[in-house]
């Protein structure tokens, strides 16, 4: 370089940005970062011409600005072009330029910047945004953005129209207390400045207002957006209509108190555990014949308290098919009283669901069979007596059971005496 010293000279040479000394257009000197962005030598580009290096429609503001104006100016400010490689690749640059004496002329010296990678990031920053965009606009839930003081800077289409509005621009500039029922606005004040504490909250639920005045419910999420100093600066809300969510609660309340009415009120002994075993519901008939009130058993493990330590497996066993879906019916079970007596029954046992249609307990639809069972026992010992009664009697006895195709007769009871008398078993 003319007139530069050899510290100067060797400083430029291995600048990390490309450097080009041009004077009216004719290259007079490339350091070696140029000559690199170029993919050419040195001595390849001396005397070439500097509009050259660049596309075609970018050369006559590249004269303008760093052939004509430059001589007046002295300086251009930063300028993106496109530079040509040798390879014919197009490199997005920025060029700053002076005008200075090279030698005994002026000439312009122009550094280079390879903004490529900046280029990408922008572009992916711009795609990025413009995804986010368009997912915020996509979303089932309003958004919007709001100052510390509740002023609406930016709503999503989704919550204008969930509040009436044509278009979120007549819903930003006003105050997001508005849009809450006046018996929530004190609450939603300091739930604000709970949010910008905490940084963010989750599943609040406040009663709004549409535009025409109906009501609502409403489920909300809001977070604070900081500064690069760590600064609260905003709020992000997300708000979801729950008018369908509480319709299926209350449903599902109403369902479960006709349910508990119907356990209840059955003559039969019904009661249910949770997953930990614990029983959760006892009918009045469960009081009537297990003897336990329900202050006494509710909330109590029922492996504790209603089986005998032998069956305790089985219904162990039974239950844990329960929580995998299963309904079991037809089941006998004995169960232990409260005065240590105990009671068969045939026992329905199947699933309890949640709104979600998770299994969260069993239900025991118990039918009380003791009675029964003592009188199939009884006759059973009954029948035991009277057939002894009979073999053992010291005179023969028969009972004609069938006489349809006489002579033919079919016998029901038939002694031993008879036996020893006829000769016929």
């Amino acid at each position: 370089m003319e007139n530069a010293t050899l510290e100067q000279k060797e400083f430029i040479e291995n600048f990390s940005d490309g450097i080009i000394i041009h004077d009216n257009g004719k290259i007079l000197w490339v350091n070696s970062a140029a000559a690199t962005l170029i993919g050419k030598t040195q001595e390849n580009l001396k005397d070439g011409n500097f509009l050259e290096l660049f596309s075609p429609d970018q050369r006559k503001i590249l004269q303008k600005k760093y052939i004509q104006e430059i001589k007046q100016k002295k300086s251009i400010p930063v300028y993106e072009f496109d530079l040509i490689t040798s390879d014919s690749h197009i490199l997005p640059v920025e060029i700053n330029a002076i005008l200075f004496k090279y030698g005994d002329n002026p000439a312009v010296f122009c550094m280079i910047r390879d903004i490529s990678e900046r280029k990408k990031t922008e572009n992916a920053l711009r795609q990025s945004e413009n995804l986010y965009r368009t997912l915020v606009e996509t979303l089932q839930d309003g958004l919007s953005i709001t100052d510390l003081q509740g002023k609406i800077l930016y709503c999503n289409q989704k919550k204008a129209k969930m509040f009436g509005y044509d278009s979120p621009d007549k819903i930003i500039g006003t105050n997001c207390f508005d849009l809450l029922a006046p018996e929530e606005r004190g609450r939603a004040v300091e739930m604000m400045q709970q949010i910008i504490r905490q940084s963010i909250l989750k599943n609040l639920e406040f009663t709004v207002i549409r535009k025409d005045g109906s009501r609502f419910p409403a489920e909300l999420r809001a977070s604070t957006l900081y500064d690069e100093t760590g600064k609260p600066v905003q709020i992000v809300d997300i708000i979801r209509d729950i008018t369908d969510q509480k319709k299926v609660e209350q449903a599902i309340r109403e369902s479960e108190k006709r349910y508990r009415e119907f356990i209840e009120n059955s003559p039969n002994p019904i009661f249910t555990i949770n997953k930990k075993g614990i029983i959760q519901i006892w009918n009045a008939a469960c009081e009537s014949i297990f003897q336990y009130k329900k202050n006494q058993i509710v909330g109590k493990a029922h492996h504790e308290l209603l089986w005998y330590p032998k069956n305790l497996k089985s219904i162990q066993s039974k239950i844990k098919q329960v929580w995998t879906g299963k309904t079991l019916n037809n089941e006998d079970l004995t169960f232990l009283c409260k005065d240590g007596s105990f009671r068969h029954t045939v026992s329905r046992l199947y699933p309890l669901h949640d709104q979600e249609n998770r299994i969260h307990g069993c239900v025991f639809a118990n039918t009380d069979i003791t009675k029964r069972r003592k009188m199939e026992e009884d006759l059973l010992t009954e029948h035991s007596f009277r057939s002894g009664i009979i073999k053992n009697a010291a005179e023969g006895l028969c009972v004609c059971h069938e006489i349809k195709d006489f002579p033919y007769i079919k016998f029901s009871v038939w002694n031993d005496r008879m036996t020893e008398i006829t000769g016929y078993t």
